[in-house]
C-alpha cells in the first residue's frame, strides 16, 4: 500500500522532531558529563596525594560521577528507542530528497552504549559496580521502591521489575540506593 505524500510528509515531520530530540539527550549528557567534571576539579585534590586522614577520595569521584552514570543510562536507552523506532523512508520519500536517517541513529546508539560501557570499565578499576539487576527480592538496604504495579506472568511480589535508577556500589559498600518498581 502506497502513502500518500502528505502523509510522507507528516512522516519526515516525524523523524525530523526524533532526530532533534536525539540531539537534544547528546547535549544533555555532555552538559551532564561537563558538570561531573567540574564537580570533580573542585574536590580539591588529586586521587594519589590524598591525606590519610580524608574521606575515602574514591568515594567522592563516584558521587560526583554519579550523575553521568544516570545520564548516560537514560541517553543510551533513548538511543536506543529512537534507533528502534526510525522507519527507512519510502522509495519516493528519498526520490523526493528525504534522506534515510535510521543509519545515523544506529550510530548514536552504539556510541552512547559504547561511552556508557567506557565510563563503567574506568569506574570498575576503582572497585566500582552498578547494579541493575531485575527480578532480585527488594532489599530495603539497597533499593528505594518508587512504584509498584501487580507481578505479571513469571514475575514474584517483592521483588524488582524494573530498574530506574542503579544501585552504585564501591567495594560492595552501597554508596547509593537505586530506585526501582517492585512487583506486588
Amino acid at each position: 500500500m502506497s502513502e500518500s505524500l502528505d502523509e510522507l510528509l507528516v512522516r519526515l515531520d516525524e523523524l525530523k522532531r526524533d532526530v532533534r530530540k536525539q540531539g537534544r539527550a547528546a547535549i544533555a549528557a555532555q552538559s551532564a558529563a561537563e558538570s561531573c567534571l567540574e564537580s570533580v576539579q573542585a574536590l580539591g585534590h588529586p586521587l594519589d596525594n590524598a591525606p590519610a586522614s580524608s574521606p575515602d577520595p574514591v568515594e567522592d569521584v563516584v558521587r560526583a560521577l554519579a550523575p553521568l552514570v544516570d545520564a548516560l543510562e537514560r541517553t543510551t536507552d533513548q538511543a536506543q528507542s529512537f534507533a528502534e523506532s526510525a522507519a527507512k523512508p519510502s522509495g519516493l520519500a528519498r526520490w523526493l530528497g528525504a534522506a534515510d536517517n535510521t543509519a545515523v541513529l544506529t550510530s548514536m546508539a552504539k556510541g552512547t552504549r559504547l561511552l556508557r560501557a567506557q565510563l563503567e570499565d574506568a569506574l570498575a578499576t576503582w572497585g566500582v559496580s552498578i547494579d541493575r539487576r531485575v527480578g532480585v527480592p527488594v532489599d530495603p538496604s539497597r533499593h528505594r521502591v518508587v512504584d509498584t504495579r501487580p507481578a505479571r506472568d513469571g514475575e514474584t511480589p517483592d521483588h524488582v521489575v524494573e530498574v530506574v535508577r542503579p544501585v552504585l556500589l564501591c567495594a560492595e559498600r552501597i554508596m547509593r540506593e537505586g530506585d526501582v518498581v517492585a512487583a506486588r
